[in-house]
């Protein structure tokens, strides 16, 4: 996007997770064939991807 200011490689692995997480709203919203829990699991799945990839003060795993 024109107007992330993150190096690219950064704004490429942000923007990989906030697809999973859009992916796994929209299957919890009843927006696609994927069973809402199979989307809660891809959204839990893309914050747990989230806190491994960035350095995130005080980001805890989500236990599931």
């Amino acid at each position: 996007m024109s107007n992330c200011k993150l190096p690219p490689e950064t704004d490429a692995a942000l923007h990989g997770i906030l697809a999973q997480i859009a992916q796994g709203t929209d299957a919890m919203a009843g927006k696609s064939k994927t069973k809402p829990r199979d989307g809660a699991l891809k959204v839990v799945a893309a914050l747990d991807e989230y806190g491994r990839t960035f350095d995130h003060p005080g980001w805890k795993k989500l236990h599931h």
